[in-house]
């Protein structure tokens, strides 16, 4: 028995668009997805690095609640670890994101200009990129939050 539309219950074919002929609204909504994940951890770097950027040009003292925290975070007091935990998962996450999207372009710029034997070796540049992501941001927190504990 071939397959029956029930009047009056909307239906998208394979192309997106419904039965009735509307344009389908899901290519939009997938294409915007699609943009904004990729674009957001771009602009939520970008953001932080301004921020950041602005607050070393101000001079300003490290707030006495940053100095708190990494104190906390030196003597090994759960909020302070907490707090030092979160800051590597994000920034980790972001730069892996980050890295992954300019990695996956880079390649295949690469395999498309130069070919199989240079798109390796950004593969394998690419992939230590994103192996040492890690282990550098946890350097990096760990002295910073000595050296805010210090002053």
């Amino acid at each position: 028995m071939p397959f029956r539309r029930t009047a009056g219950v909307p239906s998208l074919d394979i192309e997106g668009a419904h039965a009735d002929g509307r344009a389908g609204e899901t290519k939009m909504f997938e294409s915007a997805g699609v943009v904004l994940a990729v674009l957001l951890p771009f602009l939520i770097i970008a953001a932080g690095l301004l921020a950041a950027l602005a607050w070393a040009v101000s001079d300003h003292a490290t707030p006495p609640s940053v100095a708190r925290i990494a104190d906390d975070a030196r003597h090994g007091r759960p909020v302070g670890t907490g707090a030092l935990v979160a800051t590597w998962l994000v920034l980790t996450g972001l730069t892996l994101w980050c890295g992954y999207v300019l990695a996956f372009v880079v390649v295949h710029a690469l395999l498309f200009t130069f070919g199989s034997d240079v798109a390796l070796v950004g593969l394998v540049v690419s992939a230590a990129f994103l192996i040492a992501t890690p282990i550098a941001w946890g350097l990096l927190l760990r002295r910073q939050s000595r050296a805010a504990a210090q002053h």
